[in-house]
């Protein structure tokens, strides 16, 4: 939203637009979050329904959050960064116990 014209009312003048903060790319965060871990990818790896549905629970709430219209409502990347690892430590140990690997989101 913060990279549409904000003045209906005037033409687009370029040194009008808002500033770039962090905010933009929160926005972004579902999508890719959604491209990088498909349930499908989960549910191959290994990870039971039930497990999954919270963690899909726990990604509406994320989404939603990073999605936001007003920015100011948007949580900071690092609070973002801290949410998505509290749920991934249940799917990791899952996967790493269902397919003996190790991997970590650093």
């Amino acid at each position: 939203p913060e990279m549409l014209w904000p003045h209906p009312d005037r033409a687009f003048v370029d040194a009008d637009m808002p500033c770039y903060t962090e905010k933009i790319d929160i926005w972004r965060i579902p999508a890719t979050l959604a491209r990088l871990v498909p349930d499908s990818a989960l549910m191959d790896a290994g990870v039971p329904a039930a497990t999954l549905a919270v963690f899909q629970r726990r990604m509406a709430i994320l989404k939603n959050n990073c999605l936001a219209t007003d920015p100011s409502n948007r949580s900071p990347a690092h609070v973002v960064l801290q949410h998505f690892r509290d749920m991934a430590g249940p799917l990791r140990a899952t996967i790493r116990a269902a397919n003996d690997l190790d991997f970590s989101f650093q």
